[in-house]
Order: structure tokens, then C-alpha cells, then sequence
């Protein structure tokens, strides 16, 4: 719905009282407002505004102190996803790219002194996002092997999923293996917690039954989707969970097939991060998110053009660096 500034041909000190009615409501209501990414002197200066639909209830999952500092490790993994998370006491990952990326992920490992990997979340089970899983299970100690459950129709068939099946459910397998729900939450130390929102239906495209992982450590918070779409995502922004985020890992690493306006609106991130790889046969990011994210304001980077992006928190401040 557009609201437009129109002229009034009553009398001007009924005007007058209502414009200062309303200039109290918009005062009132600028919290909330801002939450949509509307600013009151917009809405006063007569701009053009476009108000979203549907029922955004950001009622946040209550924050504990934050102890110690978080790292957001976005890898450069090419044209997949990977996703290494320090917590303050315990370390996740979300994701392990095509398996011609796993030498890459487990240099990384190595490198930000990783010795065991308490949550391995994926997020769906698309080659460029569970290709390394098994390099990885079978060179790094793995507390729990995490994944969104699957209708049979959409289970994988190819050699690499079998591989990781097969070794996942060995008796001698020394990994736990469970589906993670929406509810779920998974402790990383000092107030940090991975709680997972979705998927929320049973879908026909396993890009829409990607797992979406919500990460908050004090006034922080992270939102990873995998490579959920407009049908997951509108789904998600109409239910009222919490979406509202510092940061978004982009969806479908950039795709417009992952732009439903309410999921954008609801989320209103400050930093986008798109895992992507250079020269893509994707098209990977695509212009209409890159604009999208420029008029919402959103800071984006690009793990093609910037390498590894790290996001750094104390749990009150986020800090970005990159490696190339």
C-alpha cells in the first residue's frame, strides 16, 4: 500500500490539530517504523512510501549476557556455502561446500585453531553445500552431524549423498547424527545460542526445505538460510519467529529467486554476505538483489571478489574484516 501527502481544502486549524495529532502517533510509532526500514520524516516530508504486508511480530528470543567474543567465518569455498562460527565456547559449522572445497575448509579449520566441531548444521543437501561433508567428518572430531529432515521423493541419490550416508550410519560411526526442528536451540558458551527457525512446511524443492539458522550472542544476531526461496520465505515472514538481524548470510547466494519482500522487510539487516564463487555460470549475485540491498541500505560483501568475510562481535558491536 503507497501513502501519499494529499491537500486538504478544510479549515486550517482543524488541519493544523491533525497534523499535530499525527506527528504525536508517528513519534510513538518510530521504533516500530524503523523496524520496516520507514524513517518519520520521510512519511512527514510526503516521500513515497511503500508500507509491506503481513504480520511481523519481532518478538526476539531474550538475549543472555554475552561472554567473551563470537567469530562469523563466511569462507571463500568458490560457488558453494561454508560457514565456520567461534563461539566463545564451542565452535559450529554451517555447510561444507562442493568436496573439491574440503582441502580449503579444513586449511581454515586448521588455521582458526579448530581441534573438534561441536554442531555440523547442512542446511540441504546440494553439492555445494555437503560436497566436503565427509573429508571433513573424517579428518575432524564432530560432537553432533546436524540436517533438515527430508520427504523421500527429495532424498539425494547420487554417489557422494550415499558416501555420507553409509558413513553416518556405520555402528562404528562415532558421530551423533539427529534432524535438527524449528525450536531447537544449540548452546555455543557465553550467551551465545544457534536456534533453528525453519523450514516450516513440507516443500517440493529441496532449495525450499533448506534448514534457517538464527545465531544471537547478546544485542547480536545472525540469520543463515541456506538456499531457502520466496515459498520458505514468505512462509517464515508471515509466521512471526524472529527474523529481525544485524547480519544475512544472502540466500541462494544472491539469487532473485530469493527476494520475497516481507522475508527482506522482516529481517532489515544492517550487512548482507554472499558466498558465491567469481564468474559464476549462476549469475551469482544477481543485479536485482544488489539493487534490492542498495535501496534497503543494506552493506553487502562478496566472497568472489573479497575472499573469506569475518564478522567479530563482542556481543554489542560487529566488527568486518577479510582474507583474499
Amino acid at each position: 500500500m503507497t501513502r501519499r501527502r494529499r491537500r486538504s481544502k478544510k479549515n486550517p486549524l482543524l488541519a493544523a490539530l491533525l497534523t499535530l495529532m499525527l506527528v504525536g502517533v508517528l513519534v510513538l510509532a518510530e521504533p516500530v517504523l524503523a523496524d520496516y526500514g520507514i524513517s518519520v520524516n520521510e512519511l512527514l516530508s510526503g516521500t513515497d512510501i511503500t508500507i509491506p504486508t503481513g504480520d511481523f511480530t519481532h518478538t526476539d528470543i531474550p538475549a543472555g549476557p554475552a561472554e567473551g567474543t563470537l567469530e562469523v567465518r563466511f569462507l571463500d569455498v568458490g560457488q558453494g556455502s561454508s560457514i565456520l562460527i567461534l563461539g566463545p565456547e564451542k565452535t559450529a559449522l554451517i555447510d561444507a561446500a562442493e568436496r573439491s572445497a574440503a582441502p580449503d575448509i579444513l586449511e581454515d579449520l586448521e588455521n582458526a585453531g579448530v581441534e573438534q566441531i561441536d554442531y555440523f548444521f547442512v542446511t540441504h543437501p546440494h553439492s555445494d553445500h555437503f560436497g566436503g561433508a565427509l573429508d571433513i567428518l573424517e579428518q575432524v572430531p564432530v560432537e553432533q552431524f546436524l540436517f533438515a529432515p527430508l520427504p523421500d521423493d527429495l532424498v539425494p541419490t547420487t554417489v557422494t549423498y550415499e558416501k555420507l550416508l553409509t558413513y553416518l550410519t556405520d555402528d562404528s560411526c562415532p558421530v551423533e547424527t539427529s534432524a535438527a526442528l524449528p525450536e531447537d536451540q544449540f548452546d555455543l558458551g557465553g550467551g551465545a545460542t544457534i536456534t533453528i527457525l525453519g523450514p516450516l512446511e513440507e516443500y517440493k524443492d529441496l532449495n525450499n526445505m533448506s534448514m534457517v539458522l538464527r545465531l544471537d550472542f547478546g544485542d547480536t544476531s545472525f540469520l543463515f538460510p541456506g538456499d531457502a526461496e520466496e515459498e520458505s520465505e514468505g512462509d517464515l515472514a508471515a509466521s512471526g519467529l524472529p527474523l529481525k538481524a544485524d547480519v544475512l548470510a544472502a540466500p541462494h547466494h544472491g539469487s532473485r529467486t530469493s527476494l520475497e519482500d516481507d522475508f527482506m522487510f522482516a529481517v532489515s539487516p544492517t550487512w548482507a554476505v554472499i558466498s558465491c564463487g567469481l564468474d559464476n555460470d549462476y549469475g551469482h549475485p544477481n543485479e536485482e538483489t544488489l539493487e534490492l540491498y542498495d535501496q534497503m541500505g543494506i552493506s553487502y560483501f562478496r566472497t568472489d571478489y573479497q575472499g573469506t568475510v569475518i564478522a567479530a562481535t563482542d556481543g554489542s558491536d560487529i566488527t568486518f574484516t577479510t582474507e583474499k
